[in-house]
């Protein structure tokens, strides 16, 4: 039983998140290290070196995810690769 359980948590340990090594910039702040569970409903990510939850909201289009940055709510907003930050009904910033 132990010889089959091992592998299948280090699989599933592998597996638990997709994480980016890449990072974008979205106005003054820098967003990197994206890990995602499994089901997509909760994002984390550091923004400016500081780690932040984000929760995935209803949406129109695309995936909107939203969290609070230094007591300022925090939307980030994907359509395909191109990603929007929105604080605090502030206006849209463009991530590159």
């Amino acid at each position: 039983m132990k010889k089959i359980l091992l592998p299948v948590v280090f699989i599933c340990a592998l597996t638990a998140c997709e994480r980016s090594s890449s990072y974008m910039q979205c106005g003054d702040y820098r967003v990197s290290d994206i890990t995602f569970t499994p089901d997509g409903t909760i994002m984390d990510a550091y923004v400016n070196d500081t780690l932040t939850r984000f929760y995935l909201v209803q949406s129109a289009s695309g995936s909107k995810y939203d969290g609070v940055y230094n007591a300022k709510q925090m939307i980030l907003w994907s359509r395909g690769e191109a990603w929007t930050m929105f604080i605090n009904d502030g206006p849209a910033l463009e991530c590159k």
